[in-house]
């Protein structure tokens, strides 16, 4: 017997065993942790490939368009627009000013100086030349692709990198968003949608109030890109939903985040703006929808053109660059097609809710479709146009989702994502 401490005697071989015991013990620890570590480097090379991978085809598929001149809309937002050529003198206007004002035309509703205080930057240093404006839209693109799968990898933890990289390159791929990133006004959209995913990116992790902040700040970014982008705050608490194990105090204090960066905007852009009146300002040349008689009509027509954005989503042809005036006629509800629309659009709604306890990965597809969608219907507020291609690129990662999460679930390929902690 060998003597510990006093009055604690232990049999020599018994300690022996009980050391060799707890060494083999500490060794497999430490082999799990290495293969864990050698795990996790390997996943996160395989992220960064595909990520790059899907950032390559994404500037490749639109790397024609660097020879392209300014056409549409550059005119009101760049050349034609004296506030911008000023280059970096003009963004103190600019930032209180009403998004058109610099090209004379009459006060409109729209604030959005982020991507006008770009323009005036490049055109500090390349006046009246086009190719920045349309490899910086490239570029972005680009490092939406990355984003985007980056935000979808950590959001399904649990699910094969290939879910992930299937949404990502059918969102990047699908044509419906050539008018966006071809036309350099454009630049709205894309840092909307960029600066959406880095607040989402930050919100998932919720790790401290330093981190949200950040994420409102983005939030706010993408508002001061394109208002459009204020349905995200509807989109949060669901996305929190689905995805994370977070209470529903973290959930209420991450969307209050979101809600208190688009107040801010809000606030901002009735300071610069001031009263804004509703449909008498819109011209019929802009939406047609204004020129619709009655209640029946309009709203008939508005749903007909929810059909539209959703053919197009399936079927993206023919695409085309303007839909003004008399390109889409008005119709009533004697006609089939917004029928049609309003069984498709009523068939997602009860879906989404009869399965959204099960927070399976296509539900929320439909979910974002639909919020991200609600500001183009034109049958709660006339906004300044009754159809855009454009309109379409956030809803697209709806979308995606849903098909690509659907054809997962027919072919029994991976299982439910993993919730984040």
């Amino acid at each position: 017997m060998v003597k510990l401490w006093p009055n604690c005697w232990v049999n020599p071989v018994t300690a022996l065993a009980v050391t060799e015991d707890l060494a083999n013990a500490i060794m497999a620890r430490r082999q799990k942790l290495n293969q864990q570590s050698s795990m996790n480097g390997d996943n996160y090379r395989h992220r960064l490939v595909l990520g790059l991978i899907l950032s390559l085809i994404a500037f490749l598929l639109y790397v024609n368009t660097l020879n392209h001149r300014f056409v549409l809309d550059d005119g009101p937002a760049i050349t034609e627009n004296h506030t911008v050529k000023q280059g970096v003198k003009g963004i103190p206007d600019l930032l209180k000013t009403d998004y058109r004002a610099g090209a004379f035309i009459a006060k409109g509703t729209l604030y959005r100086p982020l991507s006008l205080v770009m323009f005036a930057i490049e055109w500090q240093f390349f006046p009246d030349n086009p190719l920045p404006g349309h490899l910086i839209n490239v570029f972005l693109y680009a490092l939406t692709g990355y984003l985007l799968f980056t935000l979808l990898n950590r959001l399904m933890p649990g699910t094969s990198l290939l879910i992930a990289f299937s949404i990502t390159l059918l969102f990047i791929v699908h044509p419906i968003h050539t008018e966006v990133i071809a036309n350099i006004k454009s630049r709205d959209e894309i840092l909307s949608f960029l600066f959406v995913l880095a607040a989402l990116h930050l919100s998932v992790r919720n790790t401290n109030i330093g981190t949200l902040i950040v994420a409102g700040t983005c939030y706010f970014f993408s508002l001061m890109s394109k208002e459009s982008s204020i349905t995200i705050v509807a989109v949060v608490p669901v996305l929190l939903y689905f995805f994370t194990d977070m209470p529903r105090k973290k959930i209420f204090v991450t969307t209050a985040v979101f809600v208190f960066a688009a107040s801010a905007y809000l606030i901002l852009r009735r300071v610069v703006l001031g009263e804004i009146s509703g449909i008498s300002d819109v011209p019929p040349i802009d939406n047609f929808l204004v020129l619709a008689n009655d209640f029946n009509s309009k709203t008939a027509t508005a749903m007909e053109i929810l059909g539209k954005y959703l053919q197009l989503m399936f079927f993206p042809h023919p695409l085309s660059i303007d839909y003004a005036y008399n390109q889409i006629p008005i119709v009533n509800w004697a006609n089939y097609k917004p029928l049609l629309s309003v069984s498709a659009y009523l068939g997602m709604i009860v879906l989404a809710l009869f399965r959204i306890q099960k927070k399976e990965l296509w539900v929320f597809g439909i979910i974002f479709y639909l919020i991200t969608m609600s500001l183009y219907t034109n049958l709660f507020i006339t906004i300044g146009s009754g159809f855009g291609e454009r309109f379409l690129y956030v809803p697209c990662l709806g979308f995606c989702i849903a098909i690509v999460a659907l054809l997962a679930k027919l072919w029994k390929f991976s299982g439910q994502p993993q919730k984040l902690q």
